[in-house]
């Protein structure tokens, strides 16, 4: 399982607005597949639909990680997970 905070773009812009936004990938250790992302944020709804197509059509770690995420967009941070839950045992 990879996750993050982040801070959206659209948040950025205001200053009294302190939230994070959080994503979460769930990856098959064996298989590599990605079983789910969970993602916390503005516009949540469009920018899963596109990775739940992919994952529908058997997505992996790998591949996600090596797609290029169109900047500027907060759905470019699902493909820049680097931090484990097992490396981050406070998260």
């Amino acid at each position: 399982m990879y996750h993050t905070s982040y801070k959206p773009l659209e948040w950025n812009f205001l200053k009294s607005h302190k939230d994070s936004g959080y994503i979460k990938v769930v990856v098959d250790k064996d298989s590599d597949r990605v079983l789910g992302i969970h993602f916390l944020g503005p516009n949540a709804g469009e920018v899963v639909m596109g990775f739940g197509v992919a994952m529908h059509c058997g997505l992996t770690r790998e591949t996600l990680f090596n797609t290029v995420g169109l900047h500027p967009t907060v759905s470019e941070e699902i493909t820049d997970l680097l931090v484990t839950k097992r490396e981050d045992a406070n998260a």
